[in-house]
Parts: C-alpha cells; sequence; structure tokens
C-alpha cells in the first residue's frame, strides 16, 4: 500500500517537503464545498504540488446534497482544474455527514443536526443528486469521480445504492482495509487514521502498487 495524506485550510501548516521527505507520495486537497467559492489554501496548495515533480495530487469537493448535484459539480469544475494533466488523479466527491459552521468558525450543533436530519428525510432526492454529480462529472472530464464515504453512513443515509463503477475512498479507522459495501471489493484508497505522523492530517493507503498509482495519474512506467 502506497502512504496518502488528505488536506484543507483546517489543517496546520505542514511543508510539503516535510511531507515528501516522510514518503507521502499523493495529497488530497480540497478543492471547494457546495456552492461556496475555493477553499482559501486550495490554489496556492495546488500549484505547489503540480510543480513538485514526481508528486502526485488529486482534488476532493465536499458534496452537501441540500443543493441541486449539477450545480456543485459545475463549482468543482469552476475551479479550472485540470484533472486530466500528468500527475493528477483526477476529482474525488466527499460524501459524509454535514458539519453546519457560525459565525464565530465553530460548529453549530443545533444547525448541524438540522441538515443531517435534511438528508436522512429525503433520501430519494439525495441519492439523485449525487448521481447527477457524478454525471456531470464523467460527462465534464470522462473519468469516473472517486467517492470519499464510510461504509455505514451509504447504508444509513443513501440506502445502499451501488456506484460500481466509481473509484472509492473509504474511512475506517480499523486494523484491517474494509472492503465496499456496494461492490465486496477493496476500495482504491482506505483513511486508517485521522492522526498522521502525529499532526492533524489524515492518513490514508492507496491500495494497489506504485506503478497503478502512478498509472491513474497519467504516468507510464518506464
Amino acid at each position: 500500500m502506497i502512504p496518502v495524506v488528505d488536506r484543507s485550510h483546517r489543517n496546520d501548516p505542514y511543508p510539503l517537503r516535510m511531507l515528501i521527505d516522510k514518503g507521502i507520495k499523493f495529497c488530497w486537497y480540497k478543492a471547494a464545498q457546495a456552492l461556496q467559492s475555493a477553499d482559501k489554501v486550495f490554489n496556492d496548495s495546488w500549484q505547489e504540488a503540480k510543480a513538485q515533480a514526481g508528486f502526485l495530487r488529486g482534488a476532493y469537493f465536499f458534496f452537501d446534497p441540500r443543493y441541486g448535484g449539477k450545480e456543485q459539480c459545475d463549482n468543482f469544475l469552476a475551479q479550472q482544474i485540470n484533472f486530466s494533466g500528468i500527475g493528477c488523479l483526477g476529482g474525488c466527491v466527499d460524501v459524509e455527514d454535514l458539519v453546519v459552521f457560525g459565525p464565530d468558525g465553530k460548529e453549530d450543533p443545533v444547525e448541524t443536526a438540522a441538515a443531517n436530519k435534511w438528508v436522512a428525510d429525503n433520501t430519494s432526492l439525495v441519492i439523485l443528486r449525487l448521481r447527477n454529480f457524478l454525471d456531470c462529472f464523467k460527462e465534464a472530464t470522462g473519468r469516473d469521480c472517486v467517492i470519499y464515504t464510510y461504509n455505514n453512513y451509504m447504508r444509513e443515509y443513501y440506502r445502499s445504492a451501488p456506484f460500481p463503477n466509481n473509484p472509492m475512498w473509504l474511512s475506517s479507522l480499523q486494523k484491517n482495509c474494509p472492503v465496499r459495501y456496494d461492490t465486496g471489493k477493496l476500495p482504491e484508497f482506505w483513511q486508517y487514521t485521522y492522526n498522521w505522523s502525529g499532526s492533524d492530517m489524515d492518513g490514508n493507503y492507496f491500495t494497489g502498487t506504485m506503478d497503478e498509482l502512478n498509472a491513474l495519474a497519467g504516468i507510464k512506467a518506464n
């Protein structure tokens, strides 16, 4: 397995050189969320990773099913990411519990609970909007979007709706990598800790080989 991390503006600063020195060859960067503007550190982080020879990168988008799937996909695409660029693994849509923050930047537990109740009460619409997002992304880029999620979350909120054609990035803080709820196969990515190497970053693995990871990033084997 190949070690991977993911980052957004909520993570503490961590020099890219230090990641590389610790054996990290790939990072997922948060691009945007719902209908909001780009994550405030995305552009700088993305360009830094893009300029680092041999370092692979991927962009993820936090999905909020209270909004239209195509509109959110359009927002993702508006970030001007070349998903076919050498070294880019394409896109990922983050499908998990919603968190609503108040004006002070802290989580609002009442609004957070209400948002997730809305998701639970509107399953059919939620599934349709996610499929619309995935269809929009595939039509625009020619690539199947990776889905980041939890098995139990998809079972509870999406009634185990299958997405067999989409690579998956599963979060599971257990000893062994879980299999996908919909196909019974290993996911392409596995998030196994929220505290990689003593940091506040998530630790992940690509479950294949380095050659397979490079191939996904458009890098041909020698």
